[in-house]
């Protein structure tokens, strides 16, 4: 089996897992109360938390997994120079994701950073 394929069926696995407790976690929510009226630092400051709390364990253990493929291949191909090359050639998208996601999370704490400065400035 190719990396691309192993690292797309990780991939679909932690997509399936991550809607599965997403969707457990919308079903556990208690309809019996009411709407309270929140201020935007506090939406946003839950916004930034939610997206952290489950970017940073994902992204860890795709990461991870990725990672440690990447290292049983080329352990397992140790005498062959040409497949050892092509494990060897996948740390670097390994890394470029791992910069990627790390990006998104800075990104998003910014942007929630500017929606919790422009909804205190309103009052």
């Amino acid at each position: 089996m190719s990396l691309s394929k192993v690292i797309k069926q990780v991939i679909t696995l932690a997509s399936t897992i991550s809607i599965c407790i997403g969707s457990k976690m919308a079903l556990a929510a208690d309809s019996s109360n009411k709407i309270s009226d929140q201020t935007a630092e506090t939406v946003s400051q839950k916004v930034v938390d939610i997206v952290s709390g489950l970017l940073q364990p994902f992204g860890g253990a795709v990461i991870f997994v990725a990672i440690a493929i990447c290292a049983f291949q080329i352990i397992t191909t140790s005498h062959k120079p040409r497949e050892r090359a092509e494990a060897m050639s996948a740390l670097p998208y390994i890394l470029g994701g791992g910069i990627l996601l790390g990006g998104s999370l800075i990104a998003a704490g910014f942007v929630m950073g500017l929606y919790t400065q422009a909804g205190s400035s309103v009052k």
